[in-house]
């Protein structure tokens, strides 16, 4: 098979491709042909070596987490799902990434997903669409009527969490430039301001909760815009050191990936894909420099045809 990797850590050059063996499943895992992998910020930091943490230490290294695909293999010990079914996950951060033609991913980090939905949607789901639901319902705790702000309402995550944010009955504030407020007030922000023209901190008071995407200057100031209950979670790093601010990480949950599926397929969620582009080194490596430079208008999905390969 075909795949993406790196032989170091380095810029976008270090990307380039490599053929191997379709990898075996183990006992629990499930042999996915890929069709839809989206690009995500932490697949840039990883190839860049400032994820010195992440489990897989072995080169060549096949980056990419989301994966949307048909199973084509089961092991041994796999229940959930049979040959055929259209399923949607990420690889165990042991293992190799999903810029590639097949990939395996353990049982317990799957969902299927219906024909109603198609690949491209899918893929968008478990980073960053997981990041905001974990976000906002597990780490803020958000609940109906309550004002959240949310900075960075363009982004993969920012602009999923608004619509989970409306669903549940929140005030929803966002940050983002002019040319992008009607498609946000469309997905459910009730204020969007222009973060050009309009320091935040200035117009916006009496918050339950801020999605912080951003970091940096953006984490400070949102400490002013807090209620005396109010809270700070952010994927970004603690840059304010107080028991306000909560950094996390997306973590892999079936029930989190199930509930988001179940959204997608009622019409009530919808992913702002930016580019569907097919995969190859040259698609990769500008994805890659497109999200180093902030320059994504929505997330970017690589395609695969894999009909012709078995």
């Amino acid at each position: 098979m075909k795949a993406i990797a790196i032989d170091t850590f380095g810029g976008v050059d270090t990307l380039h491709e490599i053929e191997l063996e379709i990898p075996q499943v183990g006992s629990d895992q499930v042999l996915i042909a890929v069709k839809a992998v989206s690009v995500n910020p932490i697949d840039t930091k990883i190839r860049a070596g400032l994820m010195l943490g992440f489990p897989n230490k072995h080169f060549p290294k096949i980056l990419g987490r989301d994966v949307a695909g048909d199973v084509i293999a089961v092991g041994s010990a796999v229940s959930k799902f049979k040959i055929g079914d259209r399923v949607v996950g990420d690889p165990a951060p042991k293992d190799q990434g999903t810029y590639s033609e097949f990939t395996v991913v353990p049982q317990n980090r799957l969902a299927k997903f219906p024909d109603s939905i198609d690949y491209e949607s899918a893929a968008t789901l478990p980073t960053a669409a997981a990041t905001a639901y974990q976000g906002l319902f597990i780490h803020g705790n958000l609940k109906q009527g309550q004002r959240v702000l949310i900075h960075g309402g363009m982004g993969g995550v920012g602009s999923i969490a608004i619509q989970l944010a409306h669903q549940v009955g929140a005030f929803v504030i966002t940050t983002a430039s002019t040319k992008n407020h009607d498609r946000l007030l469309e997905l459910g922000a009730d204020v969007v301001i222009d973060y050009h023209t309009t320091q935040f901190e200035t117009v916006v008071s009496n918050i339950d909760l801020v999605f912080d995407t951003i970091g940096n200057d953006t984490q400070i100031k949102s400490i002013d815009v807090l209620n005396k209950t109010g809270s700070i979670v952010t994927i970004v790093g603690k840059v304010v050191e107080s028991d306000k601010v909560r950094f996390f990480s997306n973590k892999s949950s079936v029930e989190v990936l199930e509930a988001l599926v179940a959204r997608l397929d009622d019409g009530s969620l919808h992913p702002i894909i930016g580019e569907i582009v097919p995969m190859s080194v040259e698609a990769i490596r500008d994805a890659h420099e497109k999200i180093e430079r902030k320059q994504t208008n929505g997330k970017i999905v690589l395609i695969n045809d894999t009909s012709n390969i078995l």
